[in-house]
This record gives structure tokens, C-alpha cells and sequence, in this order.
């Protein structure tokens, strides 16, 4: 089950990408992708954050999100700085495994281009 799709920003499609300039290539510069969930996922299901970034255009850290009560960062992943393929699995902690969350966002931190360049082909998070 694909629980965030790229649709939000991206097409589906790899011959298409989503392009953001953060301005700076540092962790603390931030954007942010939020998807209201049909149904309710139990965080423990969430399994893997899926990405395909363009090359020297990859994000630092993507924070995942989990709106249970308030929004809470569940886990963070490091993309390799590659145009390959990446599934980076998540680490639930067991104090939240449990809870069910009603939507989800993906905060990419930071750039591996020195102008804070992000190139997405793919992005989605997997349960």
C-alpha cells in the first residue's frame, strides 16, 4: 500500500520530476509535503520511505510526520546522493507504534547541491 503517493507533487511518472529550491543547502532549510489520509494508518505499519532524487540534487534528511493527537516526527531517513532507486526503511519507536495517525507529512531538510536544489523522480511512503 502506497500511504502517501507522489501525486501530490509529482505525476507518477519518472520521465517527469518535482523541482524545489530551498536557497540553501543546510538540514535547517526545510520543505514540506502533507497528505490527509482516507483511512487511519497504526504507525507500525508504516514500513519504508521510497525516493528516486536526481543526482547531486538529493535532500539531506527526510523527516517522517505523524499526525496522531499533534504532529509528531516518528522517525528520519538519509537518502543517498544518487539517481538510483532508494527504499530507506523506517524505524517506529515502540512508544508510538501503536497510535494511528490521520495523516502524514515528509519534510525534506537540506540539499546535497550547494544552491539547496531537490530534484524528486519518486517519492512515497510504503506500508
Amino acid at each position: 500500500m502506497n500511504v502517501l503517493a507522489s501525486a501530490t507533487a509529482l505525476d507518477g511518472s519518472l520521465e517527469t520530476c518535482w523541482t524545489v529550491e530551498l536557497g540553501n543547502p543546510a538540514v535547517s532549510t526545510q520543505v514540506t509535503l502533507t497528505a490527509t489520509l482516507d483511512e487511519a494508518v497504526r504507525l507500525c505499519e508504516l514500513k519504508n520511505v521510497r525516493c528516486t532524487c536526481g543526482g547531486g540534487f538529493s535532500p539531506v534528511r527526510i523527516a517522517v510526520d505523524a499526525l496522531t493527537s499533534d504532529w509528531v516526527e516518528i522517525c528520519a531517513v538519509f537518502p543517498a546522493d544518487s539517481n538510483m532507486a532508494q527504499t530507506l526503511p523506517l524505524t517506529i519507536p515502540d512508544a508510538l507504534a501503536s497510535q494511528e495517525a490521520s495523516a502524514v507529512r515528509l519534510r525534506l531538510g537540506g540539499s546535497t547541491d550547494a544552491f539547496g536544489r531537490v530534484i524528486i523522480y519518486e517519492l512515497g511512503l510504503l506500508a
